[in-house]
């Protein structure tokens, strides 16, 4: 486990050159609550919409989300889905070139329509189309210009026409002859113009279509694999398998990983994930190839818990490895863009988002009992926790006992409790503002119009609940004893 916490630690170092077909994702989310009168499909009613990053775009957008340094090599067309892709490119740091550049092609679009979690249709716009001979040489020069300044080289192929066979082969032959390593995320049933690449990442349905071999026990996993080894000169194969996890083979050894996922909503771009994990772990020196094939299982089954193509921290993978999977120290106490992106993920996932706020003193049976009632009335409770600034204003210069960093991690540790942020304001109304919980709960010691956030929450289409205390508890009765008790 420490080996690979130092791993970790040490991606920020990672330099990774992306060369493949970039996506623009289009999310569009909504709720169904009946079929057309016109046609026998349901109506979704739009609620909100999010683009993001997809194909190689999303394996630069999770080298960067690790903290590494990803430069970009593709083509798009001049048309509006290139200049978001390249402002999204642009918002993560990342280097490219070729985007907006092609006047014969489409930039390819997949739009996608998600209803209470699932995915009812998808879109897509597109163009493929073999590279023309002047396309071909600008991004074979763009590669001349930036490989020699990365420690890896990803191949993402989407067969959407960017990796042309000749441009594949000038990649990996000039890699080799840098001494950089080569890493492929394939598809279709030709790997020819692949052979000689270190690293060749296919699931299970592209090494059945590759190897045309049975694929359903470790034995034939293995064994397809090899026959890609010795057909293609490809060092290494790691097949991804989903809920089985991932199996590593060379020539003389296999490794079967377990996966990692706790809660499975949506594989779209697991597979980018994986491939960013193992290049950052790549471009780090001695680190073994099993232990990078590690990592970016662990990276995949955090990814799969999330809707959309998205990307995972260093952090998140942190949490994975030293709770055993499970919930650990500190998981739930989160800064407030983390929290924003967390709540964000849940609201896709149509999960019920609640919110309760204090300080927290010193805890006691009465906060016990709010917690459990509050999470009995959501799926997802997060709570909002004063600083010690702002206890002091509200309670007086002697207070709070305990720093916001004890209290927010006792807080975190409870299991009714899924998210923890802190603010600084006297009132969480920011925080209420920006998460838009469906539930606000709050003691029966306030009435509904004295709950800040009541009106916020409201409009928003959700609701404020008042439950009861426990009589007799709180923090500020429980030091005056123990003050009183230290006079006498």
């Amino acid at each position: 486990m420490q080996q690979l916490l130092s791993v970790l630690n040490r991606i920020y170092h990672a330099k990774i050159l992306v060369i493949g077909d970039v996506i623009l994702d289009n999310y569009i989310y909504g709720d169904v609550a009946r079929i057309s009168p016109e046609a026998p499909v349901p109506v979704v009613n739009v609620t909100n919409r999010i683009s993001m990053l997809g194909g190689a775009g999303n394996v630069v957008c999770n080298i960067s989300a690790l903290g590494a340094s990803p430069v970009i090599v593709s083509l798009s067309g001049k048309d509006d889905g290139a200049q978001k892709i390249s402002k999204m490119l642009a918002d993560i740091d990342c280097r490219s070139y070729g985007m907006g550049s092609s006047s014969t092609r489409q930039t390819s679009i997949k739009s996608r329509v998600v209803a209470r979690g699932q995915q009812l249709m998808r879109l897509d716009e597109e163009s493929v189309q073999q590279l023309s001979s002047q396309e071909e040489d600008r991004l074979k020069a763009a590669l001349n210009l930036e490989l020699q300044k990365n420690k890896v080289v990803v191949l993402s192929d989407y067969k959407k026409g960017v990796l042309s066979p000749a441009l594949v082969h000038h990649c990996i032959e000039l890699s080799k002859s840098l001494g950089i390593k080569s890493i492929v995320d394939p598809k279709g049933h030709d790997f020819s113009c692949y052979s000689n690449a270190d690293i060749a990442t296919p699931n299970v349905n592209e090494l059945r279509l590759a190897t045309n071999k049975p694929v359903e026990t470790d034995a034939q996993i293995v064994e397809a694999s090899r026959h890609l080894i010795s057909t293609y000169n490809i060092d290494t194969i790691l097949v991804t398998r989903g809920e089985r996890g991932m199996t590593l083979v060379t020539q003389t050894t296999v490794n079967h990983i377990q996966t990692n996922a706790l809660e499975v909503f949506d594989v779209s771009g697991a597979g980018d994930t994986v491939v960013a994990m193992l290049a950052c772990c790549c471009a780090i020196d001695e680190v073994t190839i099993l232990e990078a094939a590690t990592l970016a299982n662990i990276a995949a089954g955090a990814v799969v818990g999330k809707l959309g193509t998205a990307s995972v921290s260093v952090r998140e993978i942190e949490e994975f490895i030293i709770s055993g999977q499970g919930k650990s120290a500190n998981q739930a106490f989160y800064d407030f863009e983390e929290a924003t992106n967390k709540v964000s993920e849940w609201h896709q996932q149509g999960k019920i988002v609640g919110f309760t706020n204090g300080c927290f003193d010193i805890l006691h049976p009465g906060h016990i009992s709010l917690l459990k009632k509050a999470k009995s009335l959501c799926d997802k409770l997060i709570v909002g926790i004063n600083t010690d600034e702002s206890v002091a204003r509200l309670k007086g210069p002697e207070r709070p006992i305990n720093s916001v960093n004890d209290r927010a991690q006792v807080i975190s540790e409870m299991q009714s409790v899924d998210l923890v942020v802190t603010f600084h304001q006297d009132t969480p109304l920011e925080l209420i503002r920006a998460f838009k919980p469906k539930v606000l709960i709050k003691g029966a010691d306030y009435t509904a119009d004295q709950v800040v956030g009541a009106k916020e929450t409201i409009r928003n289409g959700g609701a404020v609940h008042l439950v009861d205390l426990v009589e007799g508890v709180s923090s500020s009765d429980t030091i005056k004893t123990i003050r009183a008790q230290s006079n006498t």
